[in-house]
């Protein structure tokens, strides 16, 4: 039996149709409109656009993904995944989707909720739907205490210590959301802001709320951990967007959040294409790249060299090497082809603000693979799959840290087409903007509460010295300045 759905988009200001999309048993048929050729709008994907498709075709088996453009407007396909839990109870109320094929679910997923989420696609179960959507009227606002009890409610969903009050609250109050990828459960909601302040409350974007991502604390301390990666990085001269770090109370219970204001939408709220890396690799090459750990670092070097790709690719990889280092430096092993993104349309694109810039070494004894160097490869080291198993173990020699791990960044640079002794200068002053940041570090692992420090608390000491063995290995391989001390 054949579904149908279409795709529109506000990138011109206005709500405009994109494309019809068409799955039966056999295939997913997406087909742009003729408007929206003629008009030069941003399809699906930007190869796509460079290449000028007007139909896109993706052969069907029972347990294929959807198209990555569209599989990021869904929560995973994880059974624990709070978000997809949700949208599965919220869908529910309107249609049955228990015992249909994987595929068939997530299409009644992405009909339902897949409006509203990062970048310009938004589709709909109908033309009339869509309007209807684009149509509606400001949502009711949320001040800060019935904020704080949604929060306070999401928070013990994720605990896994929620009542059916707790669930209907969050279910009622956000209805369907769209999905930001990630372990951490996290949404996409207006925040409103009080003298620049958020203290919980929520809105509508049209009636003057910030569009944001909310992640929810979960490991002790990474809230704070997260904001002062994000503080470094600007430190670095490296585009970030704003961040709010608030701790609300409701029933004596503290809830701590990070707030991201949403890069993917211009100030007077148009979106603005955004397609990850991962994105890029499965669409050119479906069977290589089925996971967010498959490739190396220097494959995605190959990508933002694609003709005709970015706006200024040398500008963009010089960038990319820059946050690929700073992730090593502050622990953030964590930085995948899904957490690395381009935005603008095809000819026009750049890398986006930095964004999930946790440093999730520190909590390596909760999931071992939390440990990683990197979850790309790069010179021959790091990536997911090492030795046999998840890459958080013995590198070179035995060693955790490479020895000679500056070498392998300068080396690593010079395959983006930098140059030895720009790589060397970048290491310098990457070195001296993390300087403070283990002391820093200390500081924040050392103040949570007893009481929060578990589960998945973080192994503070293991961190710190990890952070002080990966400044040795960077500054000794080229005797740079500024080389950091072992921390004890």
């Amino acid at each position: 039996m054949d579904r149908y759905a279409v795709i529109w988009t506000r990138t011109t200001g206005q709500p405009v149709k994109l494309a019809d999309m068409v799955l039966n048993d056999q295939q997913l048929r997406i087909t742009r409109t003729d408007e929206a050729m003629a008009a030069g709008l941003p399809g699906v994907s930007m190869l796509h656009d460079l290449a000028g498709l007007q139909q896109i075709v993706y052969a069907r088996g029972d347990t294929q993904r959807l198209p990555p453009q569209l599989q990021a407007l869904i929560p995973p396909r994880d059974p624990h995944n709070l978000q997809r839990l949700l949208l599965g109870k919220l869908l529910a109320r309107e249609v049955q989707i228990a015992g249909m094929k994987p595929l068939d679910q997530e299409w009644h997923m992405l009909t339902f909720a897949g409006h509203g989420g990062i970048g310009h696609l938004d589709v709909f179960k109908s033309d009339a739907h869509a309007l209807q959507y684009y149509g509606q009227v400001a949502r009711p606002a949320i001040d800060a205490q019935s904020g704080a009890a949604m929060w306070s409610a999401f928070r013990r969903l994720a605990l896994d210590i929620a009542s059916q009050q707790d669930e209907d609250l969050v279910m009622d109050t956000l209805g369907p959301t769209p999905a930001v990828s990630g372990f951490v459960p996290k949404l996409v909601v207006p925040i409103r802001l009080v003298n620049g302040v958020w203290e919980g409350a929520m809105g509508d974007a049209a009636a003057g709320a910030t569009p944001a991502v909310v992640k929810l604390e979960t490991y002790p301390g990474l809230v704070a951990l997260e904001e002062l990666a994000y503080a470094v990085h600007r430190k670095a001269g490296i585009a970030t967007p704003k961040t709010w770090a608030v701790t609300l109370t409701h029933a004596q219970e503290p809830v701590r959040m990070l707030a991201v204001e949403r890069f993917d939408r211009t100030g007077d709220g148009r979106p603005i294409p955004v397609e990850s890396l991962f994105s890029l690799l499965r669409t050119g090459n479906p069977r290589a790249y089925g996971s967010t750990t498959d490739g190396s670092m220097e494959k995605l070097g190959e990508v933002l060299s694609l003709p005709g790709l970015l706006s200024d690719p040398v500008a963009a990889k010089r960038d990319l090497y820059r946050r690929f280092v700073l992730a090593i430096l502050t622990g953030n092993g964590d930085l995948h082809t899904e957490n690395i993104a381009l935005q603008g349309g095809a000819g026009s694109a750049a890398l986006t603000p930095v964004f999930d810039p946790a440093p999730m070494r520190a909590y390596r004894h909760f999931r071992k693979n939390h440990n990683l160097l990197s979850a790309l490869p790069f010179g021959g080291i790091g990536g997911y799959f090492q030795h046999g198993e998840a890459g958080y173990n013995d590198y070179v020699d035995g060693k955790l840290t490479p020895p000679d791990l500056g070498k392998r960044l300068v080396d690593f640079g010079v395959t983006l087409g930098l140059s030895r002794p720009s790589c060397k200068d970048e290491l310098t002053q990457l070195l001296a903007c993390t300087a403070d940041y283990a002391d820093e570090v200390r500081q924040i692992l050392d103040v949570i509460p007893t009481a929060e420090r578990k589960p998945m608390q973080p192994d503070s000491a293991g961190f710190l010295r990890t952070l002080g063995d990966v400044r040795l290995a960077v500054a000794a391989s080229y005797a740079l300045p500024g080389r950091g001390r072992r921390v004890q």
